[in-house]
C-alpha cells in the first residue's frame, strides 16, 4: 500500500496509463515526484516501474480496489480514463470518496466534463486544449505557443514582431493598444522576468506575454471579446514604400459570432510611421 511521504512535497496518484497518464507519470517522476500509478495492464504498469516503485496492477476500479491501494494517501489523483466514459464517473466517483484533496479527471466531452465537475473534481481535455493550441499557432503565424491559463486569460509566447524592434515597450505600447501584457522576454537562451518599459525590443526576442478578455454587449447579449494583432507580410502604401500590413481582429472566443476585422495599419519599417489615413503613429 502506498502511504504518503513525510516531507513537505505533494504526493501524486494517476489511474489509468494510456499516452496522458503515462506521459504525465514519467514527467512527474523525473521531476523528483514518486507518482503512485494504477492500470488494468500488466505490460504497462511494468514499464512504469522503471520510473516508479508504486506501481500496481488492478482488475478493476472500485472504492474498495483503489483503497487498498492506498491512493487515498495522495494530496493529488489525476484519473486519465477519458474515453470509457462510465468508468471514468465511477473512477472519480470512487476517488472522491476517498477523501482526496484534489481529484483531477480527463475528459473526452463537453457533458463528460460537466458530470465530473459536479462530481467535485477538476476537468482537462487534452485534446481538445491542444487542438485550441494549435488553432491559435496557425492563425498567428509568428506565434510560438499558446496556453489558456482559464476562460478569460491566455498565455502567449511568440517571437518580437518586426515592427516594434527597436523600439522600448514603453513607447510600442502594446498594453495600451491591444491589451497584451509582456511578463518576460527571451534572447539567446537568456531569460528576463523583471521587464522594464525602457526595455528596446531586440532581433531574437522571444516574449512572454498574457493577454485577458474583455466583454462587450453584442445584439443584446454579454459576450466574451479578445484583440488580435498579426502579421500579414509585405505590402507597398500609396506612395510606393514598402510596408509591413498588421491587422487587427476581434475575435470571439466562445464562437458566438464570427470574427471581425477592426482596422489594418500599413507600418513603414524604417520610419515606424502607420501610413495608413486613419493613425499618424505606431
Amino acid at each position: 500500500m502506498f502511504k504518503k511521504s513525510k516531507s513537505d512535497s505533494k504526493s501524486y496518484g494517476i489511474i489509468g496509463l494510456g499516452r496522458f497518464g503515462s506521459a504525465l507519470a514519467v514527467e512527474l517522476a523525473k521531476s523528483g515526484a514518486e507518482p503512485l500509478v494504477i492500470d488494468g495492464n500488466e505490460e504497462k504498469v511494468r514499464e512504469m516501474r522503471e520510473y516508479t516503485e508504486n506501481a500496481f496492477v488492478v482488475s478493476s476500479f472500485d472504492k474498495k480496489t483503489l483503497s487498498e491501494t492506498g491512493i487515498q494517501n495522495c494530496d493529488v489523483v489525476v484519473v486519465c480514463i477519458g474515453e470509457k466514459m462510465d468508468i471514468s464517473i465511477l473512477t472519480t466517483l470512487n476517488v472522491v470518496a476517498l477523501g482526496v484533496p484534489t481529484v483531477i479527471s480527463k475528459a473526452a466531452s463537453a457533458e463528460q466534463g460537466e458530470i465530473l465537475k459536479k462530481l467535485g473534481a477538476e476537468v482537462v481535455s487534452p485534446e481538445r486544449d491542444m487542438a485550441v493550441r494549435l488553432a491559435h499557432k496557425l492563425e498567428t503565424p509568428n506565434m510560438l505557443d499558446f496556453v489558456q491559463l482559464s476562460r478569460k486569460l491566455n498565455l502567449l509566447k511568440l517571437e518580437v514582431p518586426r515592427k516594434i524592434v527597436g523600439m522600448t515597450i514603453m513607447s510600442a505600447d502594446m498594453r495600451g493598444r491591444f491589451g497584451v501584457n509582456i511578463i518576460a522576454i527571451e534572447n539567446n537562451g537568456n531569460l528576463t522576468d523583471n521587464v522594464h518599459p525602457d526595455y528596446m525590443f531586440r532581433e531574437g526576442d522571444i516574449l512572454y506575454a498574457v493577454v485577458s478578455e474583455t466583454q462587450e454587449t453584442k445584439n443584446g447579449n454579454t459576450v466574451n471579446v479578445r484583440y488580435c494583432l498579426y502579421d500579414n507580410g509585405s505590402k507597398t502604401d500609396a506612395d510606393g514604400n514598402s510596408c509591413e500590413e498588421l491587422v487587427l481582429e476581434k475575435v470571439y472566443p466562445d464562437g458566438n459570432y464570427e470574427t471581425e476585422l477592426v482596422d489594418f495599419y500599413l507600418v513603414n519599417a524604417d520610419t515606424m510611421q502607420v501610413t495608413d489615413e486613419q493613425k499618424n503613429t505606431w
